[in-house]
């Protein structure tokens, strides 16, 4: 689990999520191109549509000091473990957005699905493809280090302990928006939390 902002916040936001899932990618607002191919309801407001990516407006929040929130992995796709072990890496260095971003754009998503698959042996081409953002020399480490590995499966039980089964799955303090839910439908809610 990956955290930011104060823990003792009257908003706490939870994302389940996994960084090769499309829906993940559509709830982040950082792939434009993948929100167009699937379906109307996700072409964003900057292209014209409704869709409001919630990711977007949560980390703006949590920036503003006026939420928390925590990033949990759980398999939702099945090609990001690596790309997990990649952000929980960014994360200890203080790059966790920043590889995100990377991960969470059309390329990271070609990337994790079609060239990397969880496959240790690309550990290289991951890194080297996360060089804007990390050291790929430091990062390649840190993901052949097998430091994460454990964690990947006890997230995985976290997110089946919150019952739920599929990403992106969000949570506005105790309530379940299971799916890639636009910023619109939950923006009540988070706006009763802060009063």
């Amino acid at each position: 689990m990956v955290k930011f902002g104060d823990a003792n916040s009257k908003l706490l936001f939870v994302e389940f999520a996994d960084p090769s899932c499309p829906y993940c990618h559509v709830a982040s607002g950082k792939d434009p191109e993948l929100n167009k191919q699937v379906g109307q309801q996700f072409l964003m407001v900057a292209d014209g549509g409704s869709y409001v990516a919630p990711e977007v407006e949560m980390r703006k929040l949590v920036e503003q000091g006026k939420a928390a929130m925590a990033w949990i992995f759980t398999v939702g796709h099945g090609n990001g473990e690596m790309a997990t072990k990649a952000l929980y890496c960014a994360f200890d260095a203080g790059k966790f957005w920043q590889v995100h971003d990377l991960l969470m754009n059309n390329k990271g998503y070609d990337l994790q699905n079609n060239t990397i698959k969880n496959d240790k042996t690309k550990s290289g081409e991951l890194a080297e493809y996360l060089k804007t953002a990390m050291d790929p020399t430091t990062l390649k480490a840190c993901l052949d280090s097998g430091k994460y590995d454990a964690r990947i499966q006890s997230e995985v039980a976290i997110a089946r302990s919150f019952g739920v089964s599929g990403t992106p799955g969000f949570f506005i303090n105790a309530k379940n928006f299971a799916g890639a839910y636009s910023w619109t439908d939950m923006k009540a809610d988070a706006d009763a939390a802060m009063k």
